[in-house]
């Protein structure tokens, strides 16, 4: 399937209304579901299930588990589509939940410093060869994973460009005022030389220390760096 700029442009707006749709179902939910944490640490696998369910249609990446001793925690990142112009843009919520037995210890809904331009967005649809959102928001997720680690290590380390490894590519874009533009995104067959040794790099530094990003992603811990 060849998808034309046109195509991607269509297929990008038809996400936004569809997203919407979503969301509201899943705020829907939210609002008959009050935020009971589970009474014993028994419960604690039937609630990260109910929660699941409830955000997985909106949602971009779901990441929940056992923390320390009897504590548990839940991440939901979710996209929201800002207007721009005549376009649209991307940004990135994080629903972030921790728990104890019968105890709510943190409860926060925070914007990642991070958005996707909606050039970005469509070439993710041409470059793909889908007008399917869900190609695109599984090319998403994997570079969402990685945000909590990498945003800080970028501005950290001074840098004017940036790039994050997505599912079949990188996402590419620039670092201004201590966030993460990305702007454009290059499938895997299509990229240059000069990105090539960076994406194996970042593939390597994934695998290694798999763990220690679902953590990152899971309690917004910054301490893992990359290198």
């Amino acid at each position: 399937m060849v998808v034309t700029t046109s195509l991607a442009r269509g297929a990008l707006q038809e996400a936004v209304r569809l997203h919407s749709a979503k969301v509201e179902a899943m705020w829907e939910m939210l609002t008959r579901t009050p935020m009971r944490v589970p009474a014993t640490y028994r419960r604690f696998d039937e609630w990260f299930r109910m929660h699941r369910r409830i955000h997985e249609q909106a949602a971009l990446l779901i990441v929940f588990g056992k923390i320390a001793r009897r504590r548990g925690a839940l991440s939901v990142f979710t996209p929201q589509f800002q207007e721009v112009g005549t376009g649209w843009e991307l940004e990135i919520r994080q629903l972030s939940v921790k728990f104890s037995p019968g105890c709510l210890e943190q409860l926060s809904l925070e914007r990642l410093p991070v958005t996707i331009s909606g050039h970005a967005l469509e070439r993710m649809f041409q470059r793909t060869d889908s007008i399917r959102w869900s190609v695109v928001r599984d090319c998403l997720a994997g570079a969402t994973l990685l945000l909590n680690a990498a945003i800080p290590a970028y501005v950290a380390a001074g840098c004017k460009q940036c790039v994050m490894p997505a599912e079949k590519g990188l996402l590419v874009g620039h670092v201004v005022e201590g966030e993460l533009a990305l702007r454009t995104f290059v499938p895997e067959l299509a990229i240059q030389p000069k990105w090539q040794t960076l994406l194996s790099d970042l593939k390597k530094f994934i695998v290694q220390h798999k763990l220690k990003i679902e953590t990152s992603a899971l309690t917004q811990d910054v301490s893992l760096r990359l290198h």
